[in-house]
């Protein structure tokens, strides 16, 4: 999974195999809240402050189908610095 480190904000580029297993795309409140469609596809905003506040606020009141708040593979990376990075995701 690509990620693309900011000084306040990182850019998270999930595959399309990413989406299916990670953030179960099309399951209903197993799917992660995090997860946006952008211009360039879809976009994981797990490791946004301020994006996951307001997700996480919209889910509680109900406003979306998806539930899950984060995975382990996004919420627990640690990005070794600025710039282009790998998450690297467990089968």
């Amino acid at each position: 999974m690509k990620a693309i480190v900011h000084g306040f904000h990182t850019e998270i580029f999930p595959s399309k195999e990413d989406t299916d297993s990670l953030c179960k795309i099309g399951q209903g409140r197993d799917t992660c809240i995090f997860l946006l469609l952008g211009p360039e596809g879809f976009e994981c905003h797990g490791l946004n402050q301020g994006p996951i506040m307001f997700l996480i606020e919209r889910a509680r009141r109900g406003g979306t189908s998806a539930q899950r708040e984060g995975c382990e593979t996004v919420l627990n990376w640690v990005s070794p610095g600025i710039g282009e990075q790998n998450i690297k995701v467990s089968s």
